[in-house]
């Protein structure tokens, strides 16, 4: 099966964010992930950007196909020069039996099935307990102050939360208990999860930094779950929400408008990858999708055999002309199920 992957960036002032996707030079898996650099001109030898451009620069079709890849990856960011700056990343390795996905930070990824969410990471961010534990008991004695953040009550109100900052070292201070990068202060930890995929169930991924997520609520749960809402038109969306007059309720009273100022605006990196054609390569594969239900359907035929439903009238046009052993399927007709 081949995916729809897509990915999108909207810098603002520190432009440290990134998205990417692919697929690995071996073609055994597809992939998309994003992340978010941060660092200040402090850091040692004036190097912020030093973790974000390392990931950059990385051929991931090729070194994702490494099995130590991202011990690897965390070797090679904890060095000197990443003294005061650092970067999440959240990537996902797509199988046609399973997810992988390996983070670092608060960048987050969901799965979504159906119209639900299926699969999220835990990130590595300040209600993460096991993570705060794990940061309490390293070497450097970690301080952890409490500080203010927002959230996405529902597309016309923010609320003011509070907050932490993880005081690492002096110019090693952030909001998270995890990341890449800050000469290895952080812990050597990174986080792998795998997800099997049940065949023939429709899933899509959207993974994003935290300038999406801090402008999503619930209530956008419905737009992230469908497959079709690549991140070209999600990046958008948040966009204009960064910029869009708010409700500020502060916890003291609600200020009845506010917009961000310019350097508060976060940048937005987002990746997304959906189901795209099923390939049918034998009898049994067939007689799956004949047992399919959906909404929408083409029904297609295989040459002196039955009939067989597409999972919808888009993927059944493209099954058209795909080889069946010696046989191709031809489509004949097109319409609603009932």
């Amino acid at each position: 099966m081949t995916g729809i992957m897509t990915s999108y960036e909207k810098q603002a002032s520190t432009k440290q964010d990134y998205a990417f996707h692919g697929i690995s030079d071996d073609k055994t898996f597809e992939y998309v992930g994003v992340a978010d650099g941060h660092g200040s001109a402090r850091s040692a030898g004036g190097h912020k950007d030093f973790v974000i451009d390392l990931l950059r620069s990385i051929n991931w079709s090729k070194e994702l196909q490494e099995p130590d890849f991202f011990q690897n990856l965390i070797k090679r960011t904890n060095i000197e020069k990443s003294n005061g700056c650092g970067s999440t990343l959240c990537v996902f390795k797509i199988y046609p039996d399973r997810f992988e996905c390996t983070w670092v930070g608060d960048s987050s990824g969901k799965i979504y099935s159906e119209g639900k969410c299926v699969w999220r990471t835990t990130d590595h961010d300040r209600d993460n307990i096991k993570e705060i534990e794990r940061v309490i008991k390293l070497p450097n004695k970690v301080p952890i102050t409490h500080s203010w953040d927002i959230i996405v009550v529902d597309p016309t109100m923010i609320r003011s939360v509070r907050s932490k900052l993880f005081h690492f070292s002096p110019g090693n201070t952030i909001n998270m208990p995890n990341s890449l990068g800050h000469v290895g202060l952080t812990g050597e930890h990174i986080s792998t999860e795998i997800i099997p995929r049940e065949p023939f169930k429709q899933y899509n991924i959207v993974a994003g930094t935290d300038g999406l997520w801090a402008m999503t609520y619930d209530g956008d749960e419905n737009m992230l779950s469908n497959p079709e809402m690549t991140s070209e038109l999600i990046g958008p969306l948040i966009d204009k929400r960064w910029h869009q007059p708010w409700k500020h309720d502060n916890t003291f009273e609600i200020i009845p408008v506010i917009y961000f100022e310019e350097d508060n605006i976060d940048d937005v990196a987002i990746a997304t990858w959906a189901d795209g054609v099923f390939e049918v390569n034998n009898s049994v594969q067939a007689r799956e999708l004949q047992l399919m239900a959906a909404q929408d359907f083409c029904v297609v035929r295989l040459t002196e055999a039955t009939p067989v439903q597409a999972y919808n009238a888009v993927k059944a046009v493209k099954l058209y002309n795909t080889k069946f052993g010696d046989l191709k399927i031809q489509v004949i007709d097109m319409g609603n199920k009932n």
